[in-house]
C-alpha cells in the first residue's frame, strides 16, 4: 500500500479518471491487450493503426502500434525474435501510478463478484 498526501488526492483523482477515460478508449477502438490498462494509468495514449504503402493502398494485413510522444522506437532481437521497442516516459510520477494502479484494482475487485453475480 502507498500513503498518499491529502494534497494530492484531488490529483489521483483526476489522474484517474483520466486513465479510465484512455482505457475505455483503447476498449472501444478494439485494443484487445491488458497493455492499454498499464499504459493508461501512466497517462500513454495508445493506438492500433492500419498501415498503407507509399502509394496510399492499405495493406490487407498490416497494422502499427502507435504510440503519442514517444520518446523513442528501435528494433531488438529478443528470444530469436526481432522485436520493436517503443520507449515512453509517463508524465506521472511513480507514487501517483502506484495510487491509480492501487485504485483501479480496488475498483475491479468490487466489479468482480457482481460480473460473476449477474452471468448466473
Amino acid at each position: 500500500m502507498v500513503a498518499v498526501p491529502c494534497l494530492a488526492l484531488e490529483d489521483i483523482r483526476e489522474q484517474i479518471e483520466s486513465a479510465r477515460v484512455v482505457w475505455k478508449r483503447d476498449q472501444q477502438d478494439g485494443v484487445p491487450v491488458a497493455l492499454p490498462h498499464q499504459l493508461a494509468i501512466a497517462q500513454v495514449p495508445v493506438k492500433i493503426v492500419r498501415t498503407q504503402d507509399g502509394n496510399g493502398i492499405r495493406n490487407p494485413s498490416g497494422f502499427a502500434l502507435m504510440v503519442v510522444d514517444a520518446d523513442s522506437a528501435e528494433m531488438r532481437r529478443v528470444d530469436g525474435h526481432d522485436t520493436g521497442m517503443i520507449f515512453v516516459t509517463s508524465r506521472s510520477s511513480e507514487e501517483m501510478i502506484q495510487g491509480i494502479q492501487a485504485e483501479l484494482d480496488k475498483t475491479a475487485q468490487k466489479t468482480k463478484p457482481a460480473a460473476k453475480d449477474s452471468a448466473h
